[in-house]
């Protein structure tokens, strides 16, 4: 019995993972499309800021729609469905036959977003042994490397290859990579027995589960609360990162005059992150999600001082430390998404998590704020555009300041067993 249920444990992680990884692909590859997108519909880079966004800003809306479903349905409904979903979408990117067809499938595309859900699954299968929650949270997070990875393999061997119609448009394709794998989890994987039981004990005392679970949150004030700073945290931390991430090849680039440099860090950030993210996910199982968090924090706080540092003495060694530590301080992820499960009832798990992190990330939009006050420094000082840049994007380190403070304002949660009804559930229904 033991052997079957961690069997079905690790089926439920790999699932998780898929979505995740077709997550990051999803939103990475047209990115790496953009010059030749640009060129076969002969648009400028305002209609690819567009998409840039666009998708993001539709995961939140979409976070609602399968979160609400996962809370609704069960989880295991609510993964396959959005996976198959996004792969489905993006596929259709291929065929476009004008630059708004593939703005309208990008958006749609970026619905179809799985994280919360995959989270709520993997958290209660830990539910009453939470000794090894934070590290499977933590690596779960950190397989969106492999996700970009293999974006950036899809678009460097298809790309050159010159194939009919554009080879852009079989970038796409490779979207339909999950689907194998979405038939076995259909046939094989299990539901989360924690949400069976809810859903059972509902239907035994007559309450009805809302159509949008998310908005029982709002009627109680601890729950509220709880939205309210978990949400604000998340988008600060989102801030943090795509301000100096976004930018990060174009400024290397440019400031130390080796593109390739540039290229290569991508990497080394996205290595030295993962290895932050496994670790503190781990280590929040021992010392707890609060000060895993926070020492996060102060690691990205100083890694943004030794970045304003850099830029302005243009001192490369420097710059490149302060974005190795910066890689490293982001454990904060491999903390967030299980502390985000922990925080919130079964009945409104999924749809709090797939929400608060997607609203964090999809209105991050820092994109259009370095940009614009770069230009603004530029203009103003003299200095040249790349410095320019870089202190635009060191501006980061203002949002730090409050990310210091505000996981002091959540619970605790380390070791937290979950249930399948709680008192949460039971007030508003």
């Amino acid at each position: 019995m033991e052997n079957t249920e961690k069997s079905g444990n690790k089926l439920i992680f790999v699932a998780a993972c898929v979505g995740w990884i077709h997550d990051a692909f999803n939103l990475t590859i047209i990115t790496l499309l953009a010059t030749d997108i640009r060129t076969a519909f002969g648009v400028g880079t305002l209609e690819i800021g567009l998409i840039f966004s666009g998708q993001f800003i539709a995961t939140f809306f979409g976070a609602i729609v399968f979160g609400s479903m996962a809370d609704r349905v069960g989880r295991k409904p609510a993964l396959i469905f959005s996976v198959l979903w996004d792969s489905i979408i993006t596929t259709l990117s291929a065929f476009s036959i004008n630059f708004w067809w593939l703005f309208a499938t990008r958006i749609l595309s970026g619905m179809g977003v799985s994280w919360g859900v995959g989270y709520a699954l993997v958290s209660e299968s830990f539910g009453a042994k939470p000794k090894r929650r934070g590290l499977a949270g933590g690596f779960l997070h950190s397989t969106f490397i492999i996700g970009f990875i293999l974006a950036s393999v899809v678009a460097q061997i298809i790309l050159p290859l010159n194939l009919p119609f554009g080879s852009w448009r079989y970038c796409f394709l490779v979207s339909l990579f999950p689907i194998p794998l979405l038939i076995l989890f259909s046939n094989k994987m299990q539901e989360s027995e924690m949400m069976v039981e809810y859903k059972q004990e509902m239907e035994k005392r007559g309450k009805e589960i809302r159509k949008v679970p998310l908005l029982d949150v709002f009627k109680k004030e601890k729950g509220t609360y709880l939205l309210v700073v978990s949400a604000i945290m998340l988008w600060l931390s989102q801030l943090v990162y795509h301000n100096l991430i976004d930018f990060g090849p174009d400024y290397i680039g440019q400031i130390s005059g080796n593109e390739r440099l540039g290229t290569q860090m991508v990497t080394i950030v996205g290595i030295f992150g993962a290895i932050g993210i496994i670790g503190f996910g781990a280590l929040s199982d021992y010392i707890g999600r609060k000060i895993c968090f926070f020492i996060n924090m102060v690691i990205q706080f100083i890694s943004l001082i030794l970045f304003l540092i850099a830029n302005q003495l243009i001192y490369i060694p420097l710059l490149i430390l302060a974005y190795i530590i910066f890689g490293f301080g982001q454990g904060n992820s491999g903390v967030q998404g299980v502390w985000l499960t922990e925080l919130f009832a079964t009945g409104e798990r999924a749809s709090t998590a797939s929400t608060v992190y997607s609203f964090a990330r999809g209105f991050s939009l820092s994109g259009v704020f370095v940009g614009f006050l770069a230009i603004l420094i530029e203009d103003g000082t003299g200095l040249s555009s790349a410095v320019s840049l870089g202190w635009s994007m060191g501006i980061a380190i203002f949002f730090c300041i409050p990310l210091l403070i505000l996981p002091w304002l959540l619970p605790e949660t380390k070791g937290k067993i979950l249930k399948a009804i709680e008192e949460e559930d039971l007030k508003v229904k």
